[in-house]
């Protein structure tokens, strides 16, 4: 509605850029009786059914707008009491972390350099696994410890057992 080039808005004559331009036209439309459907004929019927609903009721929404400006200084009080509480405390603490956590992390500072360290480092595996040689030996050798390690866990049983016979 904001390109005064759209089909949009040249069937209403306007554009509008801000929400009150929009109750505006919606009161506007709804008092002059215009027929939003032919109005809205170049956009989905989707649209044309929410657009529809919002002109019918065009006052509620200014009275709506109107609310929510108003209650900006409740809100403002409401966070500042929240604020000055160690639950506020808590939350600025968290948030300042989050910040420095982005400021260190992201892609300009720290996890730029991570992330291509991790990435190298996967397709090195990435080589390793696909590599028949790696992997047989690699098989090999844990195999290997396994049987040392069964070997070492036999002789140190028996060697217990007969210092216990012994004795």
């Amino acid at each position: 509605m904001g390109d005064p080039s759209s089909d949009l808005a040249k069937n209403l004559g306007r554009t509008v850029n801000s929400g009150d331009e929009l109750v505006k036209v919606l009161k506007d439309m709804k008092d002059d009786g215009i027929d939003v459907e032919k109005a809205l004929a170049n956009v989905e019927k989707r649209q044309v059914t929410a657009f529809a609903t919002m002109v019918r009721f065009a006052d509620k929404i200014g009275e709506q707008s109107e609310a929510f400006r108003n209650s900006r200084g409740a809100a403002q009080e409401m966070a500042d009491i929240i604020g000055d509480t160690l639950e506020g405390a808590t939350l600025r603490f968290q948030s300042a972390l989050d910040g420095l956590k982005i400021a260190l992390v992201g892609e300009t500072g720290l996890g730029g350099a991570l992330k291509g360290t991790l990435d190298r480092f996967a397709s090195f595996l990435n080589r390793l696994a696909e590599s028949n040689t790696f992997v047989s030996g690699f098989k090999s050798s844990v195999l290997f410890l396994i049987n040392g390690l069964k070997v070492l866990v036999t002789t140190i049983a028996a060697t217990t057992l007969q210092q216990k016979h012994t004795h």
